[in-house]
């Protein structure tokens, strides 16, 4: 067994059971692309991991926009804004990698993924998360 891309514990928790969920299938989802990577694998392996992630990365950032509206989160604007440079950045590397431009360098889309999911979640999640908790209170 490999040892895992990334954990999920403390520093990616924000408190809020629904985006704590949605953090943990993400680390899920990257552990599994690096553990598929950890020996020979097939593309179109690749591409479905690697799909699979981008597609629960985009439904956690609907989660996210529709509890910020629901709330009226300040920090909506810039949130958002790091959301869509994500998911832009996330199709850009998924038709990349379909292409087979990552063969040999897995590793280098595998730490993409480990820095923009802890990036996120300790830079704008746990604002949130934070925002969140003031408003209903402890979990």
């Amino acid at each position: 067994m490999t040892t895992p891309l990334l954990t999920f514990g403390p520093t990616l928790e924000t408190g809020v059971p629904a985006l704590d969920e949605d953090h943990r299938a993400l680390v899920a989802l990257a552990n599994r692309l690096h553990e598929l990577h950890s020996g020979p694998y097939d593309l179109v392996d690749g591409v479905n991991a690697l799909s699979e992630l981008a597609s629960e990365a985009t439904r956690h950032f609907g989660r996210e926009e529709a509890m910020m509206r629901e709330h009226g989160y300040p920090l909506q604007p810039e949130h958002q804004t790091e959301h869509r440079n994500i998911a832009a950045e996330l199709e850009k590397v998924l038709a990349e990698y379909a292409e087979g431009h990552y063969r040999g360098t897995e590793g280098a889309i595998e730490n993409y993924f480990k820095f923009w999911i802890l990036d996120h979640v300790s830079n704008q999640d746990m604002k949130l998360g934070e925002f969140l908790r003031r408003l209903t209170g402890p979990r």
